[in-house]
């Protein structure tokens, strides 16, 4: 995991956390298998993404998309 995250990995493919939980990466950045500036790298890059994607989709701005996602997750 530490490995994928240093390569660049930014995110996993929408569902459960199986793989990168906030326990495990935790534990590579306590292990120092992963830096910090890392981690802020990753999630600056996640950042970025969901600001490409408003810009393409004004209609969603400003709507909670979380309970969509939830109910999208439990029906798998």
């Amino acid at each position: 995991m530490a490995q994928a995250i240093n390569a660049g990995l930014d995110l996993e493919m929408p569902g459960l956390n199986k793989w990168r939980t906030f326990e495990q990466v935790g534990r590579c950045i306590a292990a120092k298998e992963v830096g910090a500036y890392t981690i802020k790298q990753r999630a600056k890059k996640v950042l970025e993404l969901v600001q490409r994607c408003a810009k393409e989709a004004p209609e969603v701005r400003g709507v909670d998309l979380l309970p969509l996602a939830r109910c999208q997750i439990h029906n798998q």
